[in-house]
C-alpha cells in the first residue's frame, strides 16, 4: 500500500495471472498450492494500515434532501452551498479493527467516561481559531468548517511544563452528567495575547488579551 499504484497494479496483475486457469505455476504445482493458499476458517483478518483520521462527505442528495427536511421543513431542506462544492467535515478515528469474525473476540468497546486522560498526553499546542470567516461562512453548512479552519501551532508544550501554571476551572452551570463528572476540575493560568503586524509594518497592534483559566 506503501509503494504506490504501479506496484498495486503489478501486485494485482500477478495475483490474477497465477490464480488464473491459463497460468500452471501454481496450478499444477500442488506442493506451492499447500503453502500459499490457506482456508478460509484458518486465517485471521488483519489491519493493514494505521488509520489516524478521516473525512465525512455529505455525499448523497437524496440523503440531505431528507435530513434538510427533518431539521428545516419542507422547502428548505437543502443549503444554498450542497450543489457547489463537497460538504464535509474533519474528524479523528480512534476505534478501528479488522471485523469480528465467529473465532475470535475483537469487539469495539464504547467508552462511557474519560479518565486517565493525562497519561495519555504528550503535551498540548495552541489552536489558532482565526477561521478564513469568507470560506467557513460558505462550506461549513451543516457539518462544520472543512478548509476554513486549518491553522495550528509548531510548539508542543508537555503537561510536565504546564504543572506550575494549574489553577481551579470555572464552575460548570448546569453541573455535567455524572459519566463526564471530574471531581478535579483544573485548568491553566496561562495569558496569551494577540498582536498584529501588518505587512511591510513597523508597529504591532495588540487586539486581545486574555488567559487559558477561563476555558
Amino acid at each position: 500500500m506503501a509503494l504506490g499504484p504501479a506496484c498495486w497494479a503489478e501486485a494485482r496483475q500477478r495475483l490474477q495471472r497465477l490464480l488464473g486457469g491459463a497460468e500452471g505455476a501454481l496450478r499444477d504445482n500442488s506442493q506451492l498450492q499447500r503453502s500459499v493458499l490457506h482456508p478460509e476458517a484458518e486465517v485471521a483478518m488483519q489491519l493493514p494500515a494505521i488509520i489516524g483520521d478521516y473525512t465525512d462527505f455529505y455525499a448523497s442528495r437524496q440523503h440531505a434532501t431528507n435530513v434538510g427536511a427533518l431539521f428545516r421543513g419542507p422547502g428548505n431542506e437543502l443549503q444554498p452551498n450542497w450543489l457547489h462544492l463537497p460538504v464535509g467535515y474533519h474528524g479523528r478515528a480512534s476505534s478501528i479493527f479488522a471485523s469480528a469474525s465467529s473465532r475470535d473476540n475483537t469487539w469495539v468497546t464504547r467508552p462511557i467516561v474519560q479518565q486517565a486522560g493525562e497519561q495519555a498526553m504528550f503535551g498540548l499546542v495552541l489552536l489558532n481559531d482565526w477561521s478564513a470567516r469568507d470560506i467557513q461562512a460558505w462550506e461549513y453548512v451543516p457539518l462544520g468548517p472543512f478548509n476554513g479552519k486549518n491553522w495550528i501551532s509548531p510548539w508542543v508544550i508537555t503537561l510536565d511544563a504546564l504543572q506550575p501554571f494549574l489553577t481551579p476551572a470555572p464552575p460548570q452551570d448546569p453541573p455535567m452528567l455524572p459519566y463526564l463528572h471530574d471531581p478535579q476540575r483544573l485548568t491553566y493560568d496561562v495569558s496569551l495575547s494577540v498582536d498584529i503586524l501588518p505587512k511591510n509594518g513597523h508597529t504591532a497592534a495588540r487586539v486581545t488579551t486574555s488567559n487559558l483559566k477561563h476555558l
